[in-house]
């Protein structure tokens, strides 16, 4: 069963981190929609935050990993959010996307199959 609750920790998480490292200005998008599945639907935050380097996207879901101490510090971050957030949307037989451009913003996806399995 799909547990509402647990779906909007994972908009908060994601929606909470887009706001933090997005700078006064900049703009964050929310779309939840469709994807090519018909039995899923998707879960998109996009900003024009400060962005990740590709090579720091494969940390981003490790507990406790910051990736950038200043700024987390500026933000007091914890380095639990988007680990918590892909075990949710695991544990819903989903999963967890990220694009991102260093400098120029980033897209956190969940993709969620629309009914339980």
């Amino acid at each position: 069963m799909i547990d509402a609750a647990r779906i909007r920790q994972v908009l908060y998480n994601y929606l909470s981190n887009a706001i933090k490292f997005t700078p006064e200005g900049g703009t964050i998008c929310v779309r939840i929609g469709p994807t090519e599945t018909p039995a899923e639907f998707r879960l998109d935050v996009e900003d024009s935050g400060i962005g990740i380097s590709e090579d720091n996207v494969p940390n981003l879901f490790v507990e406790f990993q910051q990736l950038d101490a200043n700024a987390t510090r500026r933000h007091e971050g914890t380095g639990l959010g988007l680990a918590l957030t892909k075990r949710i949307v695991e544990g819903h037989h989903g999963r967890v996307m990220v694009k991102s451009t260093l400098g120029k913003g980033s897209t956190f996806s969940a993709i969620l199959p629309r009914k339980p399995k």
